[in-house]
């Protein structure tokens, strides 16, 4: 109940650009947060519902002080000289970003598979050359690699390559849903919900294939997505 008279006193219809995609909707709060965070510049170009373009932010939100900004544009009345009348704001990224899709993004995992499958033949060549137990090493082996792969995908989406290697080859990078990297808290979510992904049959990740942000499950429940960079085509 709260959480919608807060969307009915201040709604979410603000939307910016970063890296050359729109995010949005946020309320003018949300915004104002950003801009207090350092995640986003006075000089981004935002853009609501009654803007027929997208204008530079500090020229239609009042950001001195410490109050909530204050649109300098009326919200009401008759739209003004230069301005069309309202209409939905774009979702798809602008300039040329894309979400990357179920191929790409397979293509990566199968990447990483590669990767992570060399590093344990190795240990286990490793084991045998100097003749360790290798019946202790199967017991642990289960949790050790659980740990393992969280913390290399976990590590790697959160720092400031936002991808594993296998991401990294194709030019793809993790963010948030407002275009923020991410903390290594959620990038450890994101991970974990891979396996509500893989229930009943995958159908988690084949969602990537049909949802409109190219999100799995997993992506959905960390509120993330997946970016193609921008020189990237196809």
């Amino acid at each position: 109940m709260k959480d919608a008279i807060m969307a009915a006193v201040s709604p979410r219809e603000w939307y910016y650009q970063k890296d050359g995609t729109a995010w949005g909707p946020l309320t003018r709060e949300e915004l104002h947060e950003l801009v207090e965070e350092g995640h986003v510049e006075t000089t981004v170009l935002v853009r609501r519902r009654d803007f027929s373009d997208w204008l530079p932010l500090s020229d239609v939100v009042d950001l001195d002080g410490n109050q909530d900004p204050v649109p300098v544009l009326p919200v009401d009345g008759p739209i003004p000289v230069g301005y069309a009348r309202p209409m939905p704001p774009p979702i798809i990224p602008p300039l040329g970003l894309k979400f990357a899709g179920f191929w790409i993004r397979f293509g990566a995992f199968l990447i990483d598979l590669l990767l992570i499958g060399l590093v344990v033949n190795g240990i286990e060549f490793l084991a045998g050359v100097l003749a360790i137990n290798t019946r202790r090493l199967d017991d642990a082996g289960g949790f050790a690699l659980i740990v393992a792969l969280w913390l290399y995908f976990a590590l790697s989406e959160s720092s400031s390559r936002q991808g594993t290697l296998g991401k990294q080859s194709f030019g793809l990078r993790v963010t948030d849903v407002y275009g923020r990297p991410l903390s290594f808290g959620r990038a450890t979510g994101r991970f974990f919900a891979k396996y509500l992904s893989a229930l009943p049959v995958y159908v988690g990740f084949m969602a990537i294939g049909w949802s409109d942000r190219k999100q799995g499950f997993h992506d959905q429940i960390a509120s993330t997505v997946v970016l193609r960079n921008r020189h990237e085509s196809g």
